[in-house]
């Protein structure tokens, strides 16, 4: 198991043990909130690692016609909307 889905199950196991022990509620909510927007946060970074990552957006469109492949084009705009959640 990865840490990310690691995580991701504490994340669940939390979410039910508040459902479960009202006394606990209110701090692990905070916590869950924070957990929640990292979660996603890291997701949303992933998506732009893996756009990049990926040799099919470093290619051209045409054999033999100098163009731009579609991470040129992107000139780091997916990269940006990534970091800007930051």
């Amino acid at each position: 198991m990865d840490k990310l889905t690691e995580i991701r199950k504490e994340h669940e196991d939390l979410q039910q043990t508040v459902s479960e022990r009202p006394e606990y509620r209110i701090e692990a909510m905070k916590v869950l909130a924070n957990i929640n927007y990292l979660l996603q946060l890291v997701e949303t970074q992933a998506k732009a690692l893996e756009f990049y990552a990926d040799a099919n957006n470093w290619r051209m469109d045409a054999p033999g016609f100098v163009d731009l492949s579609v991470a040129e084009k992107d000139h780091g705009q997916r990269a940006r909307e990534a970091l800007t959640q930051v």
